[in-house]
């Protein structure tokens, strides 16, 4: 027993309601090879204007807060300026390490809620 897709009618039938979704208005987040057209990292350019408005008032206040903040613990200021700036956990770490300084994944997440919990932004 094969898959579905091997059977002779598969490829009419696919057509026919891909054709149906197409008049529906109907936009596929996939390409026909089943990767998807837009990456999670550019996802957030179909916000609307209030939720981008929001997201960068958000950054902008965690860099205010970080500029002002006097950090005891080496590294948290360099992890907490890479959150403002939009720089990615796992980029986080590497830059980490390249600085000599080695925190897991986890451990930067539960640094950046900290910070945000101590400054009411979460």
């Amino acid at each position: 027993m094969g898959k579905p897709s091997d059977h002779p009618g598969f490829k009419k039938i696919k057509r026919k309601w891909d054709q149906r979704l197409a008049e529906s208005g109907f936009k596929d987040l996939e390409h026909p090879s089943g990767k998807l057209k837009q990456r999670a990292s550019n996802a957030y350019r179909g916000a609307s204007p209030e939720q981008r408005e929001a997201k960068l008032d958000f950054f902008m206040k965690v860099a205010q807060h970080t500029s002002e903040t006097r950090f005891q613990i080496r590294g948290e200021k360099f992890i907490m300026e890479s959150f403002a700036e939009g720089v990615p956990q796992v980029e986080i770490e590497r830059r980490l390490a390249a600085r000599g300084i080695r925190k897991h994944r986890i451990t930067i997440l539960k640094i950046i809620k900290k910070w945000l919990l101590l400054w009411n932004l979460k």
